[in-house]
């Protein structure tokens, strides 16, 4: 159920014959993936399918069994973690629950890259804070808050201010609307799309479907380890594929639950 995709520019991520397992489990089977600038791609798949492995090799938090990992051109499969940091540095990650660091401020967490350089200029870290709560529909009032005294949507936009501070082309993330509400949800999926329109890429792992269908401008579907659709979102929608109708349907019933 795989869907060939052709595109005249040169892919920001190539993933080429990526597999991975956990000791005797087997997680991706090789996998071909290329991901454009300025797409808008959705990694679906039930529990366990591996989604968030993927995103994980992607920016070389875990490293494949077999196969290649290319970020713009270059291979990054056996690269030491000081490259790494140069390419993640056109990167933002929103991961799954925020995962903030609960013992800093906001002003501290959004702005963590900055304090990794010496004589941090403490005018230049309120000035991008408060831009970028402003970019994410924050109050800079929060700033000297710690993650504990936040509701459950503004720790997701402050996690997301965290990984856009920067600026970076890509920003992937994992599961953003999981634990809110149907309100919240849509803020998210609003700020998702709102970013996108700035020609970012956003890779979004996410079992939500009214996500995919506001954001997405590509889906990839994971079953079994492999690829089992790659298209546009209004084709798989339409899918009457049996492993994908199950999975629309087996999802629509939790996100119902979810909400209820």
């Amino acid at each position: 159920m795989s869907k060939k995709r052709t595109a005249q520019k040169k892919p920001i991520i190539e993933l080429k014959g990526i597999s991975k397992g956990f000791e005797e489990k087997s997680v991706l089977q090789s996998i071909d993936l290329s991901i454009y600038q300025g797409e808008q791609v959705c990694i679906i798949g039930k529990s366990g399918c591996g989604k968030s492995v993927l995103a994980n090799i992607m920016i070389g938090l875990l490293k494949p069994d077999n196969g290649r990992v290319c970020i713009n051109n270059a291979d990054l499969t056996d690269a030491k973690s000081e490259e790494w940091d140069t390419i993640f540095g056109d990167f933002g990650v929103v991961f799954q629950w925020g995962a903030l660091f609960e013992s800093l401020t906001v002003r501290e967490n959004i702005a963590a890259r900055l304090y990794e350089k010496e004589n941090v200029d403490e005018k230049e870290v309120k000035a991008l804070v408060t831009r970028t709560l402003k970019k994410v529909g924050l109050d800079g009032s929060i700033m000297e808050s710690i993650p504990s005294e936040l509701s459950g949507g503004m720790k997701k936009r402050v996690a997301i201010a965290r990984a856009i501070s920067h600026s970076p082309h890509v920003v992937i993330y994992d599961e953003p609307t999981t634990g809110l509400d149907p309100v919240h949800c849509e803020v998210i999926d609003n700020l998702i799309e709102s970013l996108g329109a700035e020609n970012r890429t956003s890779i979004i792992i996410t079992h939500d479907l009214t996500t995919v269908q506001k954001i997405a401008s590509r889906v990839v579907m994971l079953h079994e380890g492999v690829i089992h659709f790659d298209g546009n979102p209004r084709e798989f929608f339409k899918e009457k594929d049996p492993v994908i109708v199950s999975f629309l349907r087996r999802s629509r019933s939790y996100n119902c639950r979810e909400q209820g």
